[in-house]
């Protein structure tokens, strides 16, 4: 292998034959590009003798600033991309007759040996990414991942309980809207989100019962809310304090499994 070769998106990520023909081509290509433009930064900074936490994360952070605002990949592509790149327990190549390996964790680090560099770099860049690209989002594609990632929709056991219910190259967007039958079931979800609130305890008996049977006249929405957002937003959630604590902590993109 020569010393400027690039990590082989196959041993780093792989994909059985069938997901590889099913995936489209354009998210894979930008995937491996994307992989390979950050061991390539790895390489000239340690050419350079530039290779240190600061400017790992100043130039790491510029390279997924750039991809986060490509306009060819939809917005909830380009979050299954960085989601998987998260989530990659390494990524190897060869650089100067030394093996190397770099992933995200919590802390930026470097560990120097005589023939293996190891590299960590602070997963929390791309989480922030993460919230930007969610704001994005139409509101059928937020509630999917409201459902994934909203800490307090688990709690309360809305989302479904799948350890691998999260956005991925491999289980992207539209596999699981495929799975959940998602264009049909959507308001199932909403409607079991508010039947699970509005039974906690901080509501009364008299509350529960006048939400369930008087929403849609009372407050002039109809009784399933159209979106997990909508939900939240809503004055009869967002005045009681305890929910609205959970609620506006309530986004969670550290690993869950």
């Amino acid at each position: 292998m020569s010393e400027q070769q690039q990590p082989s998106s196959e041993q780093s990520f792989s994909l059985t034959p069938c997901q590889k023909s099913e995936k489209p081509e354009k998210e894979l290509f930008s995937f491996r590009k994307l992989i390979a433009d950050l061991v390539q930064v790895i390489q000239s900074l340690y050419d350079s003798d530039s290779l240190d936490n600061e400017t790992l994360n100043e130039t790491f952070q510029k390279i997924l600033s750039d991809f986060n605002q490509r306009d060819d990949i939809s917005k909830v592509d380009i979050f299954a991309i960085l989601n998987s790149l998260r989530k990659i327990e390494e990524i190897p190549f060869e650089h100067d007759s030394k093996n190397w390996t770099f992933c995200f964790s919590r802390e930026t680090s470097l560990t120097s040996g005589k023939s293996k560099m190891t590299i960590t770099v602070k997963s929390s860049m791309i989480i922030g990414f993460f919230r930007t690209i969610i704001d994005c989002l139409n509101p059928i594609e937020q509630d999917m991942l409201s459902l994934m990632y909203m800490s307090v929709l688990r709690k309360h056991e809305v989302s479904p309980k799948n350890p691998k219910f999260e956005l991925t190259i491999e289980q992207d967007y539209q596999f699981w809207c495929d799975s959940l039958k998602w264009e049909t079931e959507r308001t199932t979800f909403l409607l079991n989100c508010k039947y699970q609130f509005i039974r906690q305890p901080y509501f009364s008996g008299k509350d529960t019962k006048y939400y369930l049977n008087q929403l849609s006249r009372s407050s002039g929405y109809e009784s399933t809310p159209e979106s997990f957002r909508e939900f939240f937003g809503r004055s009869y959630i967002s005045e009681i304090k305890c929910l609205r604590e959970e609620s506006n902590s309530s986004w969670n993109f550290e690993p869950m499994f």
